[in-house]
């Protein structure tokens, strides 16, 4: 498991932590969690605000990928709630090789999500549509023409409005790169 607290948390002795895959724990209560037989390894901890420099490759760097499970601990498709060291981290816009035209920087943070292998899948092979006009915002479009739009509040469903279609079509970084 890995644990997150903050600094302050350790030198007051009070406060919250988080614990992948089972939630936030009072720091009272951590050692009930872990148990006996736990051992503790300090990491430093990544400047997520400062965000990441954008790389011209399509394998995601351990770094990057840390840092995107920090920000992002969740699966982003519409309602989805798993939580998992072993999700996929997928370029929104298609990874396109710079020598048959892709940009520069698609690997980055305004271009990545987690998602679980089904709904990686149902985006790449499926009729599942995704744009990030954000990083942290997704806008997913359903083959039904629904939009959902995802961050960290959660899923807040659009419709299929004339208002929904308008910022759809708004949040589109380049009509030759996404469909």
């Amino acid at each position: 498991r890995v644990e997150h607290l903050a600094a302050e948390a350790l030198t007051a002795g009070t406060g919250i932590c988080r614990i992948e895959s089972v939630g936030p724990v009072m720091l009272s209560q951590l050692s009930t969690v872990l148990g006996d037989n736990c051992s503790i390894s300090l990491k430093p901890v990544i400047d997520l605000p400062a965000g990441h420099i954008p790389l011209d490759c399509y394998e995601i760097p351990a770094q990057l990928r840390e840092h995107l499970l920090l920000r992002y601990p969740a699966d982003v498709f519409p309602y989805a709630a798993a939580v998992s060291r072993n999700i996929d981290i997928d370029h929104t816009i298609p990874y396109l090789k710079p020598d048959r035209g892709g940009p520069s920087g698609q690997t980055r943070i305004g271009n990545l999500g987690p998602h679980v292998r089904h709904h990686h899948n149902m985006k790449t092979h499926g009729r599942w549509h995704v744009r990030q006009p954000e990083p942290g915002t997704w806008l997913w479009r359903s083959p039904h023409k629904r939009i959902y739009l995802v961050n960290a509040t959660g899923t807040h469903p659009l419709g299929n409005t004339d208002y929904a279609q308008t910022i759809w079509h708004a949040a589109n970084p380049s009509p030759a790169l996404v469909s």
